[in-house]
Order: C-alpha cells, then structure tokens, then sequence
C-alpha cells in the first residue's frame, strides 16, 4: 500500500476503542448455529437445516444482508481526499482487479471461478481473524502464523469438499472414505492442539478466548460439513468475518471524522440523521427486499454486480489494513 510522505495530524482527543469484548461477543453466532441444529434435529430430525442449506436464493440473500454493510462502511472511508492521495495507486489497481475478475468468469466458467472465490474468501477471513486475535493477545508467534494457516487450509479443504459432494459427475470410491474421515479427524486434532499452545503464549486473557472461540468455530465448521448443512457450515466463518469488519469501520470511521468530517459522507449526516451504524444494515435490507422483488434475470446482474464488488472489495481491504496504514492510525483494540 502506498502512502503519502507527510503524515496525517494525530487526533486531539484519544481515540475510541473498540472494546475486545465486542470482537469476542461476535463468536455467539457459534453456540447460536448449534443450538439451532439440535433443536430441529429434535424437531424435523435436520428437514427444515438440510431444506434451507440447498436454497441458493436464500445463500443469495444471506450474503448480501451480510456483507453490504461493511463494504459499504469500507467505500465509505475513500471519500476523503486524502485518503484518495494515500491510496491513489491501490485505488487504482482495483480497475485491474475488475478486468481481471470478469476475464476469469470467462476463461474458467461460473462454477470454477466461485470455487475460487470462496476460497479466496476463506482465506482473507482466516487471515482477518487470526491478525485479530495476535492483535489482542500481544504476540505473533511463528506458531501463530501456524495456526492461522492450518485454519486456512481446513476452511478450504472443507469448501472442496463440499462441492465434490454436491457434484453428480465426482464418486468418491466407498473405500476411500475411512481413510478421508481417518485423515479429517487427525488434522482437527492436529489444528485443535496447535490451537491450544498458541492461547497459552497469548499474553492477554481476551486474546486466550479469542483464539479458542475461532479454533472452536473451525470444529463446528467440520461439524456442519460432516452432517451434510452447506449454508450452516460457512454461515459462523462469514458472520464473524463480516460483523468484525464492520465493527473496524464504525471504530474507524467514528475516529476518523470526530474532530474535524474530514468524509465527505459524514458531512451529509446534517440531510440524513442517522448514525452509520443503523445508515448501512438499512441500506443492505433496501437492497436485498429490491433483490428478493426481482424476476431471475435481475437477481442474476445483482449476484453478478455483488460478486465484482466482493473481489475488489477483499483485494483493497487486504491491503488497507496492513500495519502502518491511516486506517489503522485511526483504529484503537
């Protein structure tokens, strides 16, 4: 990411932190999705999970109630001049990024490129989550970085897995599924001590929970794979991916523009009175009723137009978060 030479002014008065709590509070979504499923297994014995984990409209929605409001809160930074001056040629590389997003949709075709994607996906959450929690718990270990790639690598060889399984054309050969299971159990095993040793060098008590609640999720990741619940299985990973980014935007944003709106939308808060905590949900609700209201031709542009966004979206906050950036100068955990 580039810079400009001169740094911006340091706020006059401290800044706001964002409470640990809150990042911690997030990972409820975990208890939550299991208390869920053993309630319908009681229930419907897993009818009703295994009906809306196969509704790509709902997966549809889903995605954009959750993901609209940070990217909107991340767009929202830019419009500041000299943000615009200090990211000038990151912004610029997003043009690239888009070229190459719809060039790849047609080399590789639709099913492919959304493989690719989610696993991009996984991996910028994992990566998200666990430069969090080395955040919080003060210390970034080789076994931390570690940790954070066993993570990755189970996300992704979940995602693989699951769309082997809805393939009709793949078989995987009945022999081969106690040594898939056999393996599966032992790399679990494998994440879940590495994850223990790395809680216990945290020098924070928030940062020990916050490394068990993401290798917990990773568990209950499995979990939702083995009983066959494709929605339910990322729903956690994404929810505490994209709650926690919006959470960094409000903290961000909030300090940013406290002294002095230096945001060109925060001026506007005169017109539109309403904080941007409540201003961006309502926006993406405005957006998914337009979507759930629209024939398949329309819903189909929406996803296109959201997956273009969601691209560009992850490449730029890839690199706007980076140690040293103005957005971390005005972001306190």
């Amino acid at each position: 990411m580039t810079t400009t030479s001169t740094a911006p002014p340091a706020p006059e008065l401290p800044l706001n932190r964002l409470s640990p709590l809150i990042l911690l509070g997030i990972y409820l979504i975990v208890p939550a999705t299991l208390i869920f499923v053993l309630l319908d297994a009681v229930a419907t014995n897993l009818e009703f999970s295994r009906r809306i984990s196969f509704d790509p409209q709902l997966f549809l929605l889903v995605s954009l109630l959750l993901q609209t409001p940070h990217a909107i809160a991340s767009i929202f930074t830019f419009a500041d001049r000299e943000y615009v001056v200090a990211y000038r040629f990151t912004l610029a590389k997003c043009i690239l990024v888009g070229i190459g997003t719809l060039a790849l949709i047609l080399l590789v075709g639709d099913l492919v490129f959304m493989a690719c994607l989610m696993a991009y996906n996984f991996y910028h959450q994992n990566s998200q989550q666990a430069g969090i929690a080395a955040m919080v718990a003060r210390n970034k270990s080789r076994l931390h970085t570690l940790w954070r790639w066993m993570a990755i690598f189970i996300a992704s060889i979940g995602l693989l897995a699951i769309m082997i399984r809805l393939s009709p054309d793949v078989q995987v050969l009945p022999d081969a599924k106690p040594v898939m299971i056999g393996l599966s159990l032992l790399v679990l095993a494998a994440f879940g001590f590495v994850g223990t040793l790395v809680a216990r060098q945290s020098k924070t008590r928030m940062g020990r929970l916050l490394i068990a609640a993401h290798t917990i999720m990773l568990f209950v990741y499995a979990g939702m794979f083995a009983l066959d619940l494709p929605l339910l299985m990322i729903l956690a990973p994404v929810v505490v991916h994209d709650l926690t980014a919006f959470a960094f935007y409000i903290n961000h944003n909030t300090n940013r523009n406290r002294d002095i709106r230096f945001n060109v939308f925060s001026r506007l808060r005169n017109i539109v009175p309403m904080p941007e905590l409540l201003l961006t949900p309502l926006v993406a609700l405005a957006a998914a009723g337009i979507m759930s209201m629209s024939g398949s031709t329309a819903t189909s542009y929406f996803a296109f137009v959201a997956i273009l966004i969601n691209v560009i979206h992850i490449y730029l906050e890839g690199r706007m978060w980076k140690a040293g950036s103005l957005h971390r100068k005005y972001t306190l955990v």
